[in-house]
């Protein structure tokens, strides 16, 4: 196991678990704020209003940054083939930007045509309100996804800085959103503040895009031919399964949720965020760190650094998560 590199993974792993803490608490202090100055009726639409936008992003770009699009461009940069790496970069952040506009035109023009199967017990002024925040929150998709995607670079540069400040950018701008627009606009200035966070954090990860050099091709550069896009959606397609029936499972639940007193659903996303609250500080830090690392040792084909260092990321989840 190569000792200087593990040791920079498991430095950069306790960094990036710190940001994910404070963005935690923020996040607490966002769910706080919501709590404080708006009403459950307000803040059950709130939090139904992320559904479709999440699954979105999630099916489009969630899974593919870890399964797909990490490993291959990792693989790129560990041959030095750095330019060929970019171009299949390009091709995938211009196709998912086109088609994340596109569907975001779509989703804003039918939303209220939508939204009744997704809070299908909802009483008639709750689903004027929740398409209404579904609107105004559509956008910040594009934003979150192409945050995630040049956070996906940085990651495979192995600059996590971004891509670890990127949540705290995005839950001030929440923060922000309840606290100076929530007298005047109610509910809806927490939604604004969600757009406004979201492009905080595009912003940022493009803050430290800069330092890893590579180059983006112009917009619009799509080579559907490129052999590295390819092999990229073939390994995307079974997180895509995946990650479906999760989404599907996370829709119906709202779904039935809607049927419930007034703030059930809000409830609901209280109790997920504190059960997620250790995966979301330590699991997460630690994967992002060394998953880089693990893609890089694959293609160099050094499979015993590669079976203990998995072994030792592996381990230091299960130390810290069992009692947590």
């Amino acid at each position: 196991m190569d000792q200087k590199l593990t040791r920079q993974a498991a430095k950069a792993a306790g960094m990036i678990s710190i940001m994910f803490l404070l963005s935690r608490i923020l996040g607490f202090v966002r769910e706080s704020l919501s709590g404080s100055f708006f009403t459950r009726f307000e803040t059950d639409s709130f939090f139904a209003a992320f559904i479709i936008p999440d699954v979105m992003y999630y099916l489009l770009v969630g899974g593919a940054l870890s399964a797909a699009f990490i490993p291959v461009f990792t693989e790129y940069l560990t041959k030095g083939e750095e330019e060929e790496g970019w171009k299949m970069t390009s091709t995938f952040i211009n196709l998912v930007f086109l088609v994340l506009a596109g569907l975001t035109l779509l989703g804003v023009f039918f939303t209220r045509w939508i939204i009744p199967l997704e809070a299908p017990h909802f009483p008639a002024n709750k689903i004027s309100l929740l398409i209404s925040l579904t609107k105004i929150m559509f956008p910040a998709v594009c934003f979150t996804a192409l945050a995630g995607l040049v956070g996906g670079v940085l990651n495979s540069y192995r600059r996590f800085l971004g891509p670890a400040l990127g949540p705290n950018i995005y839950n001030i701008g929440i923060i922000l959103g309840a606290a100076l627009l929530g007298s005047r606009f109610g509910i809806k200035g927490m939604a604004i503040g969600v757009l406004l966070g979201a492009i905080g954090n595009f912003l940022t990860q493009l803050m430290f895009l800069p330092k890893c050099g590579g180059r983006y091709y112009r917009f619009g550069y799509i080579d559907l031919k490129n052999k590295g896009f390819r092999r990229m959606l073939i390994l995307w397609i079974p997180a895509l399964i995946g990650l479906s029936a999760d989404q599907v499972n996370i829709w119906a639940t709202t779904a039935m949720a809607s049927g419930l007193p007034e703030g059930g659903i809000t409830a609901i996303r209280f109790a997920s965020r504190l059960v997620q609250l250790p995966i979301g500080i330590f699991a997460a830090g630690i994967s992002m760190a060394f998953f880089p690392l693990l893609s890089s040792l694959v293609t160099e084909k050094k499979m015993e650094s590669y079976k203990d260092t998995l072994s030792l990321s592996l381990r230091t989840i299960f130390f810290i998560m069992v009692p947590a």
